[in-house]
């Protein structure tokens, strides 16, 4: 082209620029106008209480003082990062500590601090026995496997020196990571460029994101990946007869059920049954080392649907087994669930997972009386 070309041809491409400049201005004015912001949507408040953790197991953890609404609930952490009081590390005279390891669940997502059940469990020895001081720590964190839970403990949790620590397990515990370690990735990419202040920029990473099917499967990875992701934390279960009869149940079971989220086909896996045994077995040597003692708290799923209770009873009779395994004792919450009635106990209808505050009472009350008949059998 010549340069009496190129002059000529230059208004047109300022105006092809203005053209597109005025057509991006008008997008990011109407998508501010509706309200679009997935990276506000994505931080939620977390921001200030999830961040990535230097411990390979744990691989994030809560941030110590953080705080915000996150989970539709309003958060406060202490100096670990857990969602309660500030316990002096420091055990006091005469004081038996509980230490209770969960995931979103004994966390309380969707719930205020005061409606979890570890803050209603050491209410209720607060105001029953005066003399008897128990402290509840709580060390959940949402989204937590069982291993994850167990190295909060190693690195963390032994310093309370607890008397005994309650494992609350969720039926989704043996699924793939948590959508936290999403979160953190994505907030990291958003976070990474000043660009990312414009809503059509973040409009367009969305889509690329969705397009990659980076971030849209939720589902749980097969036994391949998840072999590879967990490597150094599967135990050979192969040999366990009593382990095999118990899936050969589930398996019964799953041909005349079906679970809506799709976890319960995962306690046929010698993988993911694999990883827990490892998990509970680390969590049994640390007991032998500090001296504590292990309660496993098995919450059932909240699906009162007839059809599926011998899928739901066959699966968690897997992790009993495995509680029971390493000597623990263990408590299922399925005949006050169920005498509430379990589909009342959702704090909204497609949640199956999460009680609502009456449920962490259930909970809570249990475990008072069997934390008081615990102790008075150690006394005897």
């Amino acid at each position: 082209m010549t340069r009496t070309g190129t002059v000529r041809a230059l208004p047109n491409l300022l105006l092809g620029v203005a053209s597109v400049a005025v057509a991006v201005g008008a997008v990011e004015a109407y998508l501010r106008a509706t309200g679009y912001n997935p990276m506000q949507a994505l931080l939620d408040g977390r921001e200030l209480i999830v961040r990535a953790s230097p411990d390979p197991l744990r691989r994030y953890e809560g941030t110590p003082f953080g705080s915000g609404v996150a989970w539709r609930a309003r958060v406060e952490l202490n100096s670990h990062g857990f969602r309660d009081d500030e316990h002096p590390v420091a055990k006091g005279e005469g004081v038996y500590r509980i230490a209770v390891l969960g995931d979103s669940i004994a966390f309380g997502n969707f719930l205020s601090v005061e409606e979890t059940f570890p803050a209603r469990l050491e209410r209720l020895f607060r105001s029953a026995q005066a003399q008897d001081r128990v402290e509840v720590v709580n060390m959940a964190m949402g989204g937590y496997d069982t291993l994850q839970e167990v190295a909060t403990l190693e690195a963390v949790g032994t310093r309370f020196r607890p008397d005994l620590v309650v494992v609350a397990f969720c039926f989704n515990d043996v699924g793939t990571d948590a959508i936290n370690l999403e979160y953190i990735e994505k907030a990291a990419t958003y976070g990474s460029s000043p660009i990312y202040a414009l809503r059509v920029a973040q409009l367009v990473r969305a889509s690329l994101d969705r397009f990659s099917g980076r971030y849209a499967s939720r589902e749980p990875i097969g036994d391949a990946e998840f072999l590879a992701a967990n490597a150094d934390h599967v135990e050979d279960v192969g040999d366990d007869a009593r382990l095999r009869s118990r899936i050969e149940a589930l398996e019964a079971a799953l041909a005349r059920g079906r679970d809506p989220h799709g976890f319960a086909p995962l306690y046929a896996s010698p993988a993911r049954i694999g990883k827990l045994r490892h998990a509970l077995g680390r969590l049994r040597e640390l007991g032998r080392a500090h001296g504590f003692g292990v309660l496993g708290l098995i919450v059932p799923v909240l699906d009162g649907r007839p059809e599926n209770a011998d899928l739901y009873r066959a699966a968690y009779a897997i992790v009993a087994g495995e509680f029971e395994r390493q000597g623990f004792g263990v408590v299922s919450l399925h005949p006050e669930f169920s005498a509430a009635g379990l589909d009342g106990l959702r704090r909204w209808s497609d949640d199956l997972l999460h009680p609502d505050a009456r449920g962490h009472r259930l909970i809570a009350e249990r475990l008072y009386q069997e934390v008081r008949r615990l102790r008075e059998e150690s006394q005897r």
